[in-house]
């Protein structure tokens, strides 16, 4: 499933594990971060994150937002870290939060 790949992919890259520690997924942070979103019965919600991590994953959506066609849970570790950094500092993510 793309949006548990994808999820994956997103934690591993705050808890890459390493020295002997297991990565968040490995761990299974993802999946229960799926299930406490799903256990809270709003599927709305679930659907909204769903398409959120799919943008994530999207190479169409991720050439209009970051101007790089690639899908971010195949990127490695320094990969996925600069992917976070530009798309924080990106004035197209950012446009409608300046005050």
């Amino acid at each position: 499933m793309t949006t548990e790949r994808t999820l994956a992919a997103l934690v591993d890259t705050f808890a890459p594990g390493g020295d002997g520690l297991p990565s968040a997924s490995a761990l299974g942070i993802h999946t229960r971060i799926l299930e406490e979103v799903r256990a809270l019965g709003r599927p709305a919600l679930e659907r909204e994150l769903g398409l959120l991590l799919g943008a994530f994953d999207s190479p169409a959506a991720n050439l209009a937002l970051a101007g790089r066609p690639v899908r971010f849970s195949a990127l490695d570790q320094a990969g996925r870290e600069a992917y976070l950094r530009r798309d924080r500092k990106s004035t197209r993510l950012n446009s409608s939060h300046r005050t």
